[in-house]
């Protein structure tokens, strides 16, 4: 027998009163405006977005899996307070062996890594599997440290589910279940995916795949080998760049990103900055309110380029308009 809510709803097969459901706390405004938003919008710049969900897709064959764990590699050197936490459907341990060992890993200890070959998780477009994946994550952290940063990488993004690639309903499922938990918690999340026959089109399978993440990076490998280039398809944020390039170093492996060129106006404002005597590691909201306050303001994404202009301290490259 159906039981009365406080409300003149009622409690139906268990389920509870739409009007008595509590989805979070609203925004303390207050709060929100006093927060401190100093810390840099790049975990791993000029890849990963700090928070922010990105998918990273390629054609078969590159090196979309290689480049991404030698830039984790990269951040796990550069940053100490993140956990990694890399999910891993389709390579074996002896590739994952031969990969670090290429990148001069070989008996580091990699202790905030944490590296799951072919995860025994349910499909990450279920409530079981984002429970399961929220438990591992929380595990990760307990056994490096609880304040880290999290990331999360799934490799390959079709292998973590049960439904259909091509079938939107799927990505919908992972974002009501999986996509929301790691954005509560805050985390670092990279998708890897695959192109499909035309690569122009996209990431293979249903166009809802682009719905839920905030940047969206097309891998490039050159005919030679030796150049990676990623291509912004899509972001939410102005200031990720169009394009960047990087170069594949060996012994160690590591790929190289590469001086691109910058925007007079991102110069003229780099210059207002010196003027300023804000610092060269300011951060774009640091920047942003210096600016604002100097009665000097200017777009968020004019104000990142010339911030990352500084902090790099290089001119144009020869032979590339400005």
């Amino acid at each position: 027998m159906s039981e009365q809510c406080d409300h003149v709803r009622y409690v139906d097969n268990g389920e509870p009163c739409f009007e008595c459901a509590d989805p979070g706390p609203f925004i303390d405004w207050a709060a929100f405006w006093e927060r401190d938003r100093t810390t840099s919008e790049w975990l791993l710049e000029p890849l990963l977005a700090r928070g922010r969900s990105h998918a990273i897709y390629a054609k078969t064959k590159q090196a979309k899996s290689l480049f991404t764990l030698a830039s984790l590699v990269d951040l796990h050197g550069r940053v100490e307070d993140v956990t990694i936490c890399y999910l891993d459907y389709e390579m074996a341990e002896e590739d994952v062996y031969e990969r670090l060992v290429d990148m001069g890993c070989e008996g580091r200890n990699l202790k905030r890594l944490k590296y799951w070959l072919l995860p025994n998780l349910p499909p990450l477009d279920t409530e079981a599997g984002a429970l399961n994946l929220n438990h591992a994550i929380n595990r990760a952290l307990a056994e490096t440290d609880e304040t880290n940063h999290p990331v999360v990488v799934i490799d390959t993004i079709s292998r973590a589910l049960s439904g259909d690639e091509n079938d939107a309903a799927t990505y919908s499922d992972y974002h009501s279940h999986t996509g929301l938990m790691l954005r509560r918690m805050g985390a670092t999340v990279v998708r890897i995916d695959h192109a499909g026959k035309d690569v122009n089109r996209g990431q293979r399978g249903t166009s809802a795949k682009n719905a839920d993440v905030d940047v969206v990076w097309r891998l490039e490998l050159a005919d030679d080998g030796q150049l990676v280039t990623l291509r912004r398809d899509q972001a939410r944020m102005g200031w990720i760049p169009e394009r960047q390039a990087f170069a594949i170093d060996e012994a160690p492996l590591r790929f190289r990103a590469l001086a691109h060129p910058f925007s007079r106006a991102a110069k003229d404002v780099a210059l207002l900055l010196d003027k300023l005597n804000v610092a060269p590691d300011a951060s774009v909201n640091d920047a942003l309110r210096a600016l604002r306050e100097a009665g000097e303001g200017r777009r968020k994404t004019l104000v990142s380029e010339a911030v990352t202009y500084r902090r790099k301290d290089a001119e144009c490259p020869p032979n590339l308009p400005l």
